[in-house]
């Protein structure tokens, strides 16, 4: 049995710099929004699990939000683009949630 698993990852056309991934777990891409040349929503989740998270990102500014959600819950993040990687990636427990 074979999965197709869709990386989130961001490069900017014009000199192919990587400006946004969740590298280093197994995330797929499901649904991919963009709503400017800048502004794009993703709808990604976590392989294999429950876990899935809502991300909208601007690229030009660098920053962003991300909800994750799990059978338990969910939680939401407001920050710069790395500091949404890490968030993401951290699979820290839902009761640590940072919004201004």
């Amino acid at each position: 049995m074979s999965h197709w698993i869709y990386n989130p990852l961001i490069y900017q056309s014009k000199d192919q710099t990587l400006v946004f991934d969740l590298q280093g777990d197994t995330w797929s891409v499901d649904t991919i929004n963009w709503f400017t040349d800048s502004i794009v929503r993703m709808e990604a989740r976590r392989y294999p699990g429950e876990t899935s998270c809502l991300l909208i990102l601007d690229l030009n500014v660098g920053e962003g939000r991300a909800t994750r959600l799990t059978r338990q819950g969910s939680a939401h993040f407001k920050g710069t683009l790395a500091e949404i990687k890490n968030w993401v990636l951290s699979r820290k427990p839902l009761i640590y949630s940072h919004e201004d």
